[in-house]
């Protein structure tokens, strides 16, 4: 494996000046980095620029899931739906089997309350069909007794039983950076904390200034192409915020992922075991701010911690008791959609004045994305739905909630994955922010 540190970084920079790239990705969350490794391996020489940390905007704020999109299905975006299933059994079954997991999910069904069990049925076998049966299990229907041996606790009023589906979860975080690694090793240039200004078109392509955020240096780059892949950063799109909270294991112990749905607004939370923690979310509601200054409000954590009440009527849960909350912002296209909730999770690739812009879209479907957008600059053929994402020795520490052992892997982390500050490794190397540690 190949440095990859703050002095690799140092040097990339050094030899910017004298280099002349075929791509300049801007943005370095899931989608930039999904397009630097693809580039990459098809033989292009790459340059990303990310002015934060790498997958410090959305791609670390997600619910953690790969999944085919259940709930689009009411939406009749069957394309998605199919799109996302397949994506999802590269990642499960070839492209990352360290990264992403098996995970059942419970629909539970309540007597005159959400949707009939004939619906979701109908609503499951059109999932497993999309998935051209190929999930990890088909669906199943389960009994009260069954599904009260799983979460004895979920409320018991009316319950008619419900289905047992499958879908995948994953580290989002680490899944960024198994890209980025990738790339590196393919010899692409990645810079986290460089700002990239307007670029400006030449004969021969385009130049861009680069700003180090860290030695507030600036240097010009040539690349013959620019896309831009800066999610909730690019113009015109329609944001929404989701808000998650996690919590003790303890304080809400499930032996299974939970798909619930709300009485008072119709929207489905999950609530999933993470090891020692049980994550709850999300919100989806209309964003107006800055993804800069996304802020957790009293009023998001209340709606999360009602819909436990809801589903755990016994259980009594406060605030004080959640060890971690975080907030993204979805890159939406804009729609005219009363809830954002509504809005489909599709992609647009689009050529604006010589520039290439990639909006929308969905964790799950980063690699065919990345795909797509390749696609538009050269003819060599994509080779990411063959070769495997790289495996960190990190990756495996990820899944046994080891916090001694996570971290006597920071100077690892700071040689081979370019950690800047304690944040890039609590946050985003690592889970021990997800997990409740400082």
């Amino acid at each position: 494996m190949k440095e990859f540190s703050a002095e690799t970084r140092r040097q990339n920079f050094d030899h910017l000046s004298n280099q002349t790239f075929d791509l300049l990705v801007v943005g370095g969350g899931i989608v930039g980095a999904g397009i630097a490794r693809d580039a990459s391996l098809r033989g292009l020489r790459v340059c990303l620029a990310e002015k934060g940390d790498f997958a410090s905007g959305t791609s670390s704020k997600t619910t953690k899931l790969v999944h085919g999109g259940l709930r689009y299905l009411e939406q009749f975006d069957f394309g998605l739906v199919a799109e996302s299933c397949s994506e999802r059994h590269l990642l499960l079954t070839k492209l990352a089997t360290h990264l992403v997991k098996p995970m059942s999910f419970i629909l539970p069904i309540y007597k005159n309350r959400g949707s009939g069990r004939w619906k979701l049925k109908a609503g499951m076998m059109l999932y497993d069909l999309l998935s051209m049966f190929r999930n990890v299990h088909t669906h199943q229907f389960i009994s009260t007794k069954q599904i009260l041996q799983k979460l004895p606790q979920l409320s018991s009023e009316n319950l008619v039983g419900g289905f047992v589906y499958y879908d995948a979860q994953t580290w989002d975080s680490r899944l960024v950076m198994a890209n980025i690694l990738d790339a590196h090793e393919h010899g692409a240039t990645l810079l986290n904390y460089t700002l990239a200004k307007q670029p400006v078109q030449t004969k021969t392509g385009w130049r861009t200034e680069l700003i180090d955020q860290q030695g507030r240096k600036t240097v010009s780059v040539e690349a013959a192409h620019v896309v831009r892949a800066v999610g909730p950063w690019e113009e015109g799109l329609r944001l929404a915020k989701g808000v998650h909270i996690v919590l003790p294991h303890a304080t809400l112990p499930l032996a299974s992922g939970l798909m619930w749905e709300l009485p008072w607004d119709h929207r489905r939370v999950f609530m999933i075991p993470r090891g020692n923690v049980t994550l709850i979310g999300t919100t989806d509601t209309d964003y107006s701010g800055t993804a800069d200054d996304i802020k957790i409000e009293t009023e998001d954590v209340k709606y999360l911690l009602r819909a436990i009440r809801d589903a755990f009527p016994n259980i009594s849960i406060s605030e004080s008791q959640i060890i971690h909350t975080y907030a993204g912002v979805r890159p939406l296209l804009a729609s005219n959609a009363k809830n954002s909730s509504t809005i489909s999770r599709r992609h647009e690739i689009q050529n604006k004045n010589g520039i290439w812009h990639v909006s929308g879209g969905k964790l799950t479907t980063f690699r065919k994305m990345a795909k797509e957008m390749v696609d538009q600059i050269t003819d060599e053929p994509c080779k990411t739905d063959q070769i495997p994402l790289p495996i960190s020795p990190l990756d495996t520490l990820y899944w046994n909630g080891n916090t001694k052992e996570i971290l006597a892997q920071r100077p690892y982390a700071e040689k081979f994955e370019m950690v800047l500050t304690d944040e890039d490794f609590t946050h985003r190397r690592t889970p021990l922010a997800f997990w409740g540690i400082p």
